[in-house]
């Protein structure tokens, strides 16, 4: 998970940014909404090492302290 946020106009920035990076990103929801907690993810990966390596990149990218979470689909 890189990030828990309230602003969509924040969250699609970080989405392009991420899509321009050529990360694979989703969100949860999909459509973000103001005002309401929009999880954005990096991944998914099966490597947790692969992941954890990316961490700094992104907290480069977007100033969000990320972490390596499970995938559950």
């Amino acid at each position: 998970q890189l990030g828990a946020l309230k602003n969509a106009a924040k969250v699609e920035e970080i989405i392009a940014k991420m899509h321009l990076s050529g990360y694979p990103v989703y969100t949860v929801p999909v459509r973000p909404v103001s005002g309401k907690v929009t999880r954005i993810y990096i991944g998914p990966n099966a490597s947790k090492a692969e992941l954890q390596a990316m961490l700094p990149r992104l907290k480069e990218l977007t100033g969000l302290q990320g972490e390596v979470r499970a995938y559950k689909p």
